[in-house]
């Protein structure tokens, strides 16, 4: 187990990534509320295509990468939840995309669920 003061800077991390995509977020629903796009259904069509195969490269690394952060030894596991944390970022910077260039903000919503997902599937206390 690691000391507080040795978890600080994973707990930083955990909320810079966090804030990061909140940010982004933010930013999305200034821009569309302000100057919405042109609606594109083919455009919507292949970003959703695009989302669900990355949601499901997400998660099948999730299963490995959890089977691999058991296996670790303590030295490793921090960076190896880091790396959790990045990648359930991942769809959430998609999702704000496609928020961006359509409009639409689901998919914006189910990458920053899967994100906090990723917070739990990974906790800091456990793996640190």
């Amino acid at each position: 187990m690691m000391r507080e003061t040795d978890a600080r800077p994973y707990r930083v991390i955990r909320i810079a990534l966090l804030a990061g995509v909140l940010l982004f977020g933010g930013v999305c629903w200034y821009v569309v509320s302000r100057q919405p796009p042109a609606p594109d259904e083919s455009l919507y069509a292949v970003l959703q295509i695009t989302f669900g195969a990355a949601l499901l490269a997400v998660v099948g690394a999730f299963l490995v990468l959890r089977r691999v952060v058991r296996r670790a030894d303590a030295q490793r596991r921090p960076a190896l939840t880091v790396a959790g944390w990045a990648l359930g970022e991942a769809p959430a910077l998609l999702g704000g995309v496609t928020w961006l260039l359509t409009g639409r903000p689901l998919l914006y919503l189910a990458g920053t669920t899967l994100m906090v997902a990723a917070f739990i599937m990974f906790p800091l206390g456990e793996n640190a």
